[in-house]
């Protein structure tokens, strides 16, 4: 785990009357975003009433300015671009609470051994914490030991010999073997390896062309007939200035990535297999390339359990490896043509059919161009079957292990809103790209290795305390479940944010905060790791408490800038572009008062240039679908904006490829 900073609350709340209702700004601050009239007549434009506050120049100037130097010093009067702005009737207030109250855990440590517990772990009766090095326990009897739960106060009685007592702060307790795995799951074949499923787009827009600079000789240039043409002149035309131009496909440039990758995968992981399934108006299942492929069409594509049950049917055209098959699956996918509609959702669950054959840690790879329109899944009514189909389709891959991921090129639309779900469940990645960036989408995405299935984090703190914003994710005030999927090596991070309960819940619950002086958290991670067993990883920490931010010491700038980046994200996916702006914009106040150090200047100035991007396509977004509500808003959600919100939502600390990525 790592703390922005230490606990911060009022312990003098608990034995005074309840707070008036001016709260200092270190307790919570409330972001007024006011408007001022404009003089230039602009179109009229049905208000939001959830967005009708909002000033789009105050916004956009708080996030892409430069300005100041980190100080702590807000320069509320200085110099604001000008930009049409949404008239509202009248200032609203979004409140947040703006401290170092701030959590992140971090899953690429799933990837480093621990120590390896002995014995099974033991639970509290009464909240489920597991254990800890930092439990005390009082002998009663040669049998019987009393330990009273620090997060709870329940007494339970245990019996715990002396090499059980947790020496660490994280250790792995074995929940299954491998071997146990493999027997509990019977429909792992033997000797299966991981699985790659490339599931392709052919449907008619992928012959869009683009031109690019210079001749490039594409092996799978299409040979065009031209009939009774044949004595024409073949030599190449060229439009005036265009002769040192290549007009490429958007198929094309798919053919050539994925050609790349085989001949890769051949060399690198030559035991590894390797499939292909195609879709346009129907859905092809070529697998390894080695045999007839086998199609999905007509009324079969309307029946999830169908499309599912030929996917698992056909496993056994997945049994060669990639460096026996590399050569027959090339010459199938040389050999592919554009043409149809778009048949995605049939597609996407075959594909996930056949990965079931592999081991945990296999592979879906999806890469379109448009709007799944044809058979179950289809994205054009905006159906609430839709939605039930990609989250089961996302269920599945989840118990399986396999991780689902979206590449789209740009150009068309295909509700990333909804595909990004699935990706989001299972682990996978989500990128919108040019077309002339295809192979190292593919690439990037194939060279990290999964290092964890079926993740899963519970967290747990202390009853007097609770999490906030997280109601997508608690499972009672004090515990927090995240089903994660897979795990990359590259890691995976989330955040979270706590306060201390009401005064009358405290009350309630005869706690008196003057008594704690440390808070404990606690995070139990289920996961299967590569050799196939079942663990669950137990982090415990305590961190300091305190009842003045001034006390804070170094602020962890980083865990708060990702922090600002998922929550936007979080609430931009839901529609909720105003108070996402609104969320940017109070924790970068927060962090230039509290940098002090260079680095802490570089971590705000990142934070800045990163959300300062994403700000303007909410801008953008949020002046032209002003008057939706927030359903309605993703409902029509632009593959832009979601490919941004999804991207924000994995903001991590370390790697900072990606534009959102902290």
């Amino acid at each position: 785990m790592n703390f922005a900073g230490k606990a911060y609350i009022k312990k003098k709340q608990v034995i005074l009357p309840p707070m008036p209702k001016k709260i200092e700004e270190e307790v919570k601050e409330e972001v007024k975003i006011e408007t001022k009239p404009i003089s230039q007549p602009i179109p009229t434009i049905k208000r939001n009433r959830s967005f009708e506050a909002l000033s789009i120049s105050s916004l956009n100037h708080s996030l892409n300015s430069d300005s100041g130097s980190g100080s702590g010093i807000e320069d509320e009067d200085e110099e604001r671009d000008e930009v049409p702005e949404i008239p509202p009737p009248a200032s609203k207030k979004i409140e947040m609470r703006i401290d170092t109250n701030v959590v992140s855990i971090e899953l690429s440590s799933l990837k480093t051994a621990v120590i390896m517990a002995t014995g099974d772990p033991v639970f509290c009766e009464q909240c489920k914490i597991a254990f800890n090095m930092y439990s005390r326990i009082s002998e009663i009897d040669e049998f019987k030991q009393l330990w009273k739960c620090e997060f709870c106060g329940w007494e339970n009685y245990v019996n715990i010999d002396a090499e059980e007592i947790p020496r660490g702060d994280m250790l792995d307790y074995m929940l299954m073997s491998s071997q146990q795995v493999v027997e509990e799951k019977k429909d792992i074949v033997t000797g299966a390896g991981i699985t790659v499923v490339f599931c392709i787009d052919i449907s008619g827009s992928m012959c869009v062309t683009e031109p690019v600079t210079g001749k490039i000789h594409l092996k799978n240039k299409k040979v065009v007939d031209l009939g009774g043409f044949e004595d024409f002149d073949m030599e190449e035309q060229f439009l005036e200035g265009d002769d040192c131009v290549t007009y490429v496909s958007r198929l094309e440039c798919v053919q050539a990535a994925i050609e790349a990758q085989l001949q890769t995968l051949a060399q690198v992981c030559p035991t590894q297999k390797i499939g292909l399934v195609t879709f346009n108006s129907e859905v092809t299942i070529h697998g390894d390339g080695s045999g007839d492929p086998v199609i999905i069409a007509g009324n079969k594509m309307n029946s999830f359990e169908n499309c599912y049950e030929i996917g698992v049917a056909n496993q056994h055209k997945m049994n060669n490896t990639i460096k026996d098959t590399k050569e027959g699956l090339i010459k199938k996918l040389m050999n592919l043509n554009e043409t149809g509609p778009t048949a995605l959702g049939p597609a996407l669950i075959s594909s996930v059919g056949i990965a079931s054959e592999g081991l945990p840690g296999s592979r879906v790879i999806i890469c379109t161009d448009g709007l799944a329109n044809v058979g179950i899944g289809r994205l054009d009514d905006n159906s609430e079957e839709a939605e039930d189909f990609y989250s089961r389709v996302a269920n599945i891959a989840k118990d399986k292990g396999i991780e689902i991921s979206v590449i789209s090129i740009e150009g068309e639309e295909c509700k990333l809103s909804k595909l990004s779900k699935v990706c989001e469940i299972t682990g996978g990645e989500v990128t919108r790209v040019n077309m002339m960036n295809i192979a190292n989408e593919f690439a990037n995405i194939l060279e990290t290795p999964v290092i964890a299935t079926q993740v899963s984090v519970v967290v747990k703190i202390h009853k007097g305390f609770c999490f906030r914003y997280q109601d997508d994710y608690l499972v009672d005030v004090n515990t927090l479940k995240r089903e994660l999927g897979n795990v990359s090596e590259d890691g995976s991070e989330f955040t979270f944010e706590y306060s201390v309960r009401s005064q009358a819940e405290l009350e309630s619950l005869n706690i008196d905060l003057t008594e704690v002086t440390n808070l404990p958290f606690q995070s139990q991670i289920h996961y299967t790791n590569t050799s196939g067993m079942r663990c669950m990883r137990v982090i415990t920490a305590l961190q300091e408490i305190i009842d003045d931010l001034s006390k804070a010491g170094n602020i962890n700038l980083k865990v708060i800038g990702v922090n600002a980046a998922q929550r936007s994200a979080h609430l931009a996916s839901k529609g909720e572009y105003r108070e996402s702006q609104a969320v940017m914009r109070s924790w970068k106040r927060m962090m230039k008062r509290n940098a002090h150090s260079e680095e802490q200047k570089d971590d705000v100035n990142y934070y800045l240039h990163n959300m300062a991007m994403f700000n303007q396509d909410l801008n953008d977004v949020a002046f032209k679908e002003a008057g939706m509500e927030s359903a309605e808003r993703v409902s029509s959600q632009n593959d832009k904006i979601s490919h941004m919100a999804f991207r924000a939502k994995k903001a991590r600390k370390e790697n900072k490829k990606d534009c959102v990525i902290m």
